[in-house]
């Protein structure tokens, strides 16, 4: 449960970073690249040095492992980025305890945001 609050944490950081480092910005976007490991991107850097992909000015690397410690699936991840809570694979909105878990984005509207 530690790590979970400590993931949590450090994405809300970042995500008020992004946010406030942007004062006009309207939008703020998650990419996320599948199967961009970091064999493929040094890769890519060497074979594109000039490409778009360079000039995001904020990059964070992550672990993809799931909550038990295995390979991630869909809904697992999904699950990670849409309510900042590691699960088991197969679960969709729910914490490793299978109780339902809120979205960022339903906490953000919630407060007023646009999202």
């Amino acid at each position: 449960m530690r790590k979970i609050k400590f993931f949590a944490a450090c994405f809300l950081l970042i995500l008020c970073f992004c946010v406030c480092s942007a004062e006009n910005a309207k939008y703020v976007f998650l990419l996320i690249g599948d199967g961009m490991g970091p064999t493929i991107r040094q890769y890519y850097f060497h074979e594109f040095p000039d490409s778009s992909l360079e000039k995001f000015p904020i990059a964070v690397m992550t672990n993809t492992d799931n909550y038990q410690k295995k390979t991630t699936d869909s809904a697992a991840s999904g699950t990670a980025i849409a309510c900042v809570v590691k699960t088991y694979n197969g679960a969709l909105g729910v914490n490793p305890d299978r109780k339902p878990v809120v979205s960022l984005a339903k906490l953000l509207r919630d407060r007023k945001f646009s999202v």
